[in-house]
């Protein structure tokens, strides 16, 4: 009997797994390879910081701590390098927003991320006489390398290419059962196809598109990330770059389309005079709750069903930290924060039916 059957396998999933196998828990993991997720098109940028308003992202002190610490962990277990740090150079395009960066240089966490002085026309690529306010101690990790060799070092009995079927799924009091396979629990962490899920898809996950380009080019530096209007962030291949990314509410389209691969051109053309080449141009749903927080914890009714989704675009430094509460909570009954735990829409939804049933008068 595994521990846990994990259902999906993007950046959650492969977090929640490197959990498991550094405490010598069993696991099996179900995933067809043609099912492809948000986590494939990341950048692998972590960075707890939101340029709009210059604020910290949700908890981002704890999670972006706890991530570096659990990278640098898996890199020396496996001895391959995967965790790069690079400084983002963010493009300042208004006297409020360098008043706004030298105000955020004063406050403890800021100061140790952000440079004091702000630099004036020392960008080789600028394409015009732009400031920058440089970030420290982000880093990147190299996703692909690190999917690429956790599959490879499985077992050939604990990877499953196939598409789940949730009429092959039973689960009591003691154990869950698919197919011939029989697990303590099963955690379902499908990215936006947990809408397609029949036990989850009363969870509201909205989803957020978001396109990218893979480019080329000689006068990209290859050691530090430009934040203007897009990211240009450099990849491990010399001289290729991750240009993203596109945001959009409405559209559940996993094609990409001319408009925002247009946009992105143009957003990238009026922040760095440069030729380049388009090598691809990608599209993904991110999976987004609608109170833009992750979704983890147990799913209703079933006693040792969970769920562990909503990364939207901070996986990176989500997902390790998010992937130990999701253990404590299933091995220890440790309770999650409610900002995050599966219960708050059950919550929300006991108080919408009751509503309901008041007299309008």
């Amino acid at each position: 009997m595994y521990h846990s059957i994990i259902v999906g396998f993007g950046l959650a999933g492969l977090c929640y797994a490197l959990q498991l196998q550094k405490r010598n828990k069993t696991f099996l993991i179900i995933n067809h390879p043609s099912i492809k997720g948000a986590s494939l098109i990341s950048s692998g940028l972590c960075n707890p910081f939101n340029f709009k308003r210059y604020t910290l992202a949700w908890r981002a002190t704890d999670f972006f701590s706890y991530a570096k610490e659990f990278f640098l962990s898996h890199e020396q277990q496996i001895g391959m390098s995967i965790l790069r740090q690079m400084p983002i150079y963010k493009q300042l395009d208004s006297i409020g927003e360098w008043n706004l960066w030298q105000s955020k240089c004063d406050q403890p966490f800021f100061h140790s991320f952000f440079e004091d002085q702000i630099l004036k026309n020392e960008c080789s690529y600028q394409s015009r006489g732009s400031e920058y306010g440089v970030v420290r101690c982000t880093f990147q990790i190299d996703l692909e390398l690190v999917f690429d060799h956790f599959l490879q070092s499985l077992e050939e009995k604990t990877y499953v290419k196939e598409i789940f079927d949730s009429d092959e799924l039973h689960t009591d009091e003691i154990k869950v059962t698919y197919k011939q396979w029989t697990s303590q629990h099963i955690v379902f962490c499908q990215g936006y196809g947990l809408k397609s899920n029949p036990l989850t898809h009363r969870f509201p996950l909205v989803g957020n598109k978001g396109e990218i380009l893979m480019i080329t080019s000689d006068a990209i530096p290859n050691n530090q990330i430009l934040k203007s209007k897009v990211y240009v962030i450099p990849l491990v291949s010399k001289n290729h770059f991750w240009v993203g990314a596109t945001f959009d509410r409405e559209s559940k389209s996993m094609q990409p389309t001319s408009t925002s691969k247009q946009k992105l051109m143009d957003d990238l053309n009026q922040s760095m005079d440069v030729d380049f080449h388009i090598v691809s141009h990608q599209a993904q749903i991110r999976p987004t709750m609608i109170d833009r927080r992750p979704l983890l914890g147990k799913i209703p009714n079933q006693s040792r069903a969970f769920v562990f989704n909503g990364l939207g675009t901070r996986g990176i430094m989500m997902a390790p930290l998010l992937s130990q509460w999701l253990y404590q909570h299933i091995e220890g009954n440790v309770a999650l924060p409610q900002e995050i735990a599966t219960d708050r829409f059950h919550s929300m939804e006991k108080e919408s039916n009751a509503s309901s049933r008041c007299c309008p008068c």
